[in-house]
């Protein structure tokens, strides 16, 4: 597979939606296991997958107004904390993140997925409707903002239910940061210098990664620097 490829056939798209990932999720191989199933690392907890688990139909780099920090834990990897964005836009913040163009049903799906409940009531009209909807305050992504929309197609992303707070921050394990470098890689083509630069003070990672060791997992992921 190319580097921003997503392969095989369509999936349903008579009700659209753009999934605005983030983190992990930016990379193709994470996002086909949300969608098909299986283990993300060794010793973790399985993902479920879609009960459609064709590929999405299309992919777009994305830019979101909204701040990336890293906390609790992350299930799916084995240890470590995981990428959220918070709810209220922040103009002066970017996160990098990927829209993957998929079926309501499998954004339900993957809502679901992402909060460990299997049968969790979503309503994305009113979603669209009101611009964001609280699901629950139990769960890690327990709220749902939409984003600008796309190509006049809705985009949707999973926050936390709570605002940011810098206690909340906590370090992702070296196999979760690892995954998220090579999707930063595969949709926005930085190098090593540009992943340094976007991770490292961002809260979770200032304080337990340093510039060089960002420069070292990046390298790890198989990186081949232009020059």
């Amino acid at each position: 597979m190319n580097d921003g490829d997503v392969p095989g056939p369509p999936a349903d798209d008579a009700a659209p939606i753009w999934y605005a990932a983030y983190g992990a999720d930016l990379l193709w191989d994470c996002m086909e296991r949300h969608l098909t199933g299986g283990t993300l690392v060794d010793d973790a907890e399985p993902l479920p997958g879609c009960s459609d688990p064709r590929p999405p139909r299309d992919e777009r780099a994305l830019l979101i107004p909204h701040r990336l920090y890293f906390a609790g834990r992350a299930r799916h990897w084995s240890a470590g904390a995981e990428a959220f964005i918070d709810p209220q836009t922040d103009p002066e913040a970017t996160t990098f993140g990927r829209a993957w163009r998929v079926s309501r049903a499998q954004l339900i799906d993957l809502v679901r997925e992402k909060n460990g409940r299997p049968t969790l009531a979503v309503d994305v009209d009113a979603l669209l409707a009101a611009g964001e909807l609280q699901l629950t305050r139990k769960t890690p992504y327990g709220h749902l903002i939409r984003l600008a929309d796309l190509d006049d197609v809705p985009v949707v992303a999973c926050c936390s239910a709570r605002p940011f707070r810098p206690a909340v921050a906590k370090p992702p394990a070296h196999a979760y940061l690892g995954t998220m470098i090579a999707g930063l890689r595969e949709t926005f083509n930085l190098g090593s210098q540009g992943v340094r630069s976007y991770l490292k003070d961002l809260p979770g990672i200032a304080g337990h990664f340093s510039g060089n060791a960002i420069e070292r997992i990046h390298a790890e992921t198989g990186a081949v620097e232009d020059g």
